[in-house]
């Protein structure tokens, strides 16, 4: 849990105070090393968001928790430990790191440059569990995905399964402990039905109540949400508006694009009317590549490229027949 950030020093120091939770199910050493090491890691975490976006980190969440998170103790320079307490279970500790700010932002900068050229995944969350169901979508919302509520059109299945069980055992002379078990699993589907990735996790408490739910719910969302974009970030994500094109002029683009994009693997067409729409492209060829192509297939059309996104403006036929002197009647 993050609880506050002080202060951005001139040494590119970033000051802040972290706590770190861990089980006291095991022995009170094993616990105390792992509430520390979770405080190290929220420590760097925080301080990471001085020197990059909400949803930068989204997008490459799987790489920074490689790359960074997983080695976070190599990011705090020093810490002190300002408290510790045993307390319903749990071992706390609270500490005041000093992170290496310099040594991050070196490390996150190929990540800002990558993210720049990634679309994300329309995603559609399943539980038989509301609140479940709810907790995740309000999640990834808040993390910049995008969700829709119609599965045939998502990109991604997120389907989960969770269920916490309260067991009953004897520790002897008529005296027995109750222990939640809290359990979550997660499979993620493409559009093929192929299930991309799976998660399972599960804790032991001694008590339960909703904090320390929603810490269990947290973990597990944060490992989640890498996964979903590990197959994702594997193809460029290259997003076209067409504009003034009627359905063969979308039909003809459609047909270009599967003849000239190299590694291609889905045209998705989200938008469609009579004279726009909207197309994702998803292959191994960059939007510089896909504007070329069109450029010199379209003649009848102005294409622009701003970073990954293409519009194409087209002709309307109804004015090439005007400049040619042809009359148009419009039905009524």
């Amino acid at each position: 849990m993050f609880i506050l950030l002080i202060s951005l020093q001139q040494d590119t120091t970033v000051e802040v105070i972290a706590e770190g939770v861990a089980s006291l199910q095991y022995s009170e050493d094993v616990a105390r090393d792992r509430a520390l090491k979770d405080a190290l890691r929220n420590a760097v975490e925080r301080a990471m968001g001085t020197f990059i976006s909400s949803s930068t980190i989204v997008e490459n969440y799987r790489l920074i928790e490689d790359r960074i998170l997983s080695k976070s103790e190599g990011y705090v320079k020093s810490y002190r430990i300002l408290s510790e307490e045993k307390k319903d279970g749990l071992y706390r500790i609270r500490i005041l790191a000093q992170v290496s700010g310099g040594k991050l932002e070196e490390d996150l900068k190929g990540i800002r440059l990558i993210s720049l050229q990634k679309g994300r995944p329309l995603i559609y969350v399943s539980s038989p569990r509301k609140k479940i169901r709810d907790f995740f979508a309000d999640k990834l919302l808040s993390d910049g995905f995008s969700i829709t509520t119609d599965s045939s059109n998502a990109d991604l299945l997120l389907k989960l399964d969770y269920a916490e069980e309260l067991e009953e055992r004897n520790l002897g002379y008529e005296a027995n402990l109750g222990i939640f078990h809290l359990y979550i699993s997660a499979k993620i589907i493409d559009r093929s039905g192929e299930t991309i990735s799976a998660y399972t996790f599960d804790r032991e408490f001694p008590n339960l109540n909703d904090r320390i739910r929603n810490a269990f719910l947290e973990t597990a969302y944060r490992n989640i949400k890498g996964r979903l974009l590990s197959r994702w970030k594997e193809s460029e994500i290259v997003r076209i508006e067409i504009r003034g094109a009627g359905f063969e002029d979308v039909g003809r683009i459609r047909d270009i694009l599967r003849k000239n994009v190299r590694g291609l693997e889905r045209i998705i067409v989200r938008n469609l009317t009579d004279d726009y729409a909207l197309v994702e492209v998803i292959s191994r060829d960059d939007a510089q590549a896909i504007a070329d192509i069109l450029k010199a297939q379209l003649k009848d059309a102005k294409i622009h490229l701003r970073g990954s996104h293409i519009t194409i403006s087209m002709e309307k036929k109804n004015q090439r027949l005007r400049r040619k002197g042809h009359s148009v009647k419009l039905k009524r």
